[in-house]
């Protein structure tokens, strides 16, 4: 996969969503693990639903508040 991505873009990935993945994709990507880095594999999220995602992404990009 770091192959295929530029290095800039492989730097500043921080999450890859897979939105309503089925029993075939889930499992040619356990298929591919021995292929794909732990740095990859960690930063994979299995999503069920866009609502899902959302919510997600929303949570992530909430600035930080100091108490």
């Amino acid at each position: 996969m770091a192959q295929t991505l530029d290095h800039r873009w492989s730097k500043s990935l921080k999450d890859i969503y897979l939105v309503h993945s089925t029993f075939g994709i889930k499992f040619l990507v356990w298929m591919a693990r021995c292929f794909v880095s732990t740095k990859y594999r960690s930063k994979l999220i299995y999503v069920q639903s866009l609502e899902e995602l959302t919510c997600k992404w929303l949570w992530r990009r909430q600035p930080y508040q100091r108490n």
